[in-house]
């Protein structure tokens, strides 16, 4: 008796989630990973050129007036900027397009190859491409918000983190899966999110937690071993374009191990959010009664009709005061476990804070 490897259709908690898309991570992994090394490459060629044009630029300069009229200080600093939009483009929406493509046919149990998963999204791509343009000026206008006295402070901060952390990452699934795009992918995306609000963030801060240890600290102990074991032997000009580079390609090692699994978990909680609110699940049962080929990702193509309610409730602007209220209280709190054993507590009390 043999069993199937797709993933079982049900509402899944946190951790079953996150077991998931372990699995389906460990399963296609030399895909998943060959699938973001083709968008990746260039970036993290671009972005290790854009550090050393920055670094390579301080040790000649005599002070900052010549440093910010060094051509080459000025091209690295456009190359890194550059690298961050190509990156938003490329990895999260051509390479994450290609990713959500294999982590949907898994749930069908359909072996999907590198090439095969790029052919099958290709159509999409400039669905994709706007979609993301679109994301990027309610991302601009979100942060215009956060500037505006009162309203703006208290509510910009916890809007700006549930649009980077839920929303743009199911807008790929919802491009790819639904045929959507621009604003109506936004909006469904938006949607989909507030509707498991506190839940979704908590998976968000797991996934967050998981790329610090995955990718922060890998790249925090090489620049420190690079450091101990070499920097003394070179001087300051040198051990920082080499740290520099350093950082670059073990970030971009880490980074093809991480954004993989943070893709397929987004996936998966993707299904996850239909299941639990539209009964994707009884589609499928009822769709497998008559049609043996039926899977989940092609049914993932229909969707509810009807009216759409309003874009932003009063609930939802409470949700991001207190998600805003949060980051200060954690902000304090990070403040305070640094300062105390810098400064002591004797420099709190007398105004040092």
């Amino acid at each position: 008796m043999t069993t199937s490897s797709a993933p079982f259709i049900r509402p899944l908690s946190l951790g079953e989630l996150l077991d998931q898309a372990i699995r389906i991570y460990r399963r296609k992994f030399l895909t998943l990973v060959g699938i973001l090394v083709i968008p990746y490459f260039p970036i993290v060629v671009m972005q290790a050129l854009s550090s050393y044009l920055m670094v390579s630029s301080i040790p000649t300069m005599g002070s900052s007036t010549e440093l910010f009229g060094s051509s080459s200080y000025w091209l690295g600093i456009a190359g890194t900027y550059g690298t961050l939009i190509l990156q938003y483009f490329l990895v999260q929406g051509v390479g994450g397009s290609a990713v959500t493509r294999v982590a949907a046919d898994s749930y069908a149990n359909r072996p999907t190859g590198i090439m095969e998963a790029y052919r099958q999204v290709a159509p999409s791509l400039g669905r994709v491409v706007l979609t993301l343009l679109a994301t990027g000026l309610i991302l601009i206008a979100a942060f215009v918000w956060l500037l505006i006295p009162c309203i703006g402070w208290f509510s910009g901060p916890g809007v700006l983190f549930f649009l980077a952390s839920i929303v743009v990452p199911l807008i790929i699934p919802i491009t790819i899966l639904e045929k959507k795009g621009g604003f109506d992918a936004f909006r469904r995306a938006w949607d989909l999110g507030r509707s498991r609000f506190w839940w979704l963030l908590g998976f968000a801060f797991v996934l967050s937690l998981l790329g610090q240890l995955l990718v922060a600290v890998p790249v925090y102990l090489v620049n420190f071993l690079v450091n101990v074991g070499i920097g003394s032997q070179i001087g300051p000009g040198q051990i920082a374009l080499l740290s520099s580079v350093v950082s670059s390609l073990t970030g971009f090692a880490t980074g093809l191990l991480f954004l993989p699994l943070s893709m397929t978990a987004m996936t998966v909680v993707y299904f996850d959010l239909r299941v639990r609110s539209e009964g994707l699940d009884l589609a499928m049962q009822a769709a497998s009664q008559t049609d043996p080929e039926a899977n989940i990702a092609t049914l993932a193509e229909t969707t509810p009709a009807g009216p759409l309610g309003s874009f932003v409730t009063g609930t939802d602007v409470a949700y991001f005061v207190l998600l805003t209220m949060i980051f200060v209280a954690l902000y304090f709190i990070l403040l305070l476990v640094i300062f105390i054993p810098l400064f002591g507590l004797g420099g709190l009390m007398s105004g040092g804070f």
